[in-house]
């Protein structure tokens, strides 16, 4: 597979501005392990992203909500 794939890429690369950039490990919030058995996706590094924006002093305020009544 590895002769089709190359040659996939490269005749996608004459239709269309793309390059191979190696073997893909984050995109779109998901993190992509490979190894001999498969591909393991997770979005353990967007969780903890989130985590960090929503908790930095700029970013959202903790702040009592109303009860509602």
């Amino acid at each position: 597979y590895p002769t089709l794939l190359s040659s996939l890429v490269t005749t996608l690369g004459t239709c269309f501005g793309i390059k191979n950039m190696g073997q893909l490990q984050y995109s779109l919030g998901i993190q992509v392990d490979q190894d001999d058995t498969g591909m393991f996706l997770n979005q353990q590094k967007y969780a903890q992203d989130l985590l960090s924006r929503l908790t930095e002093d700029d970013g959202l305020k903790k702040r009592p909500l109303p009860s509602p009544t």
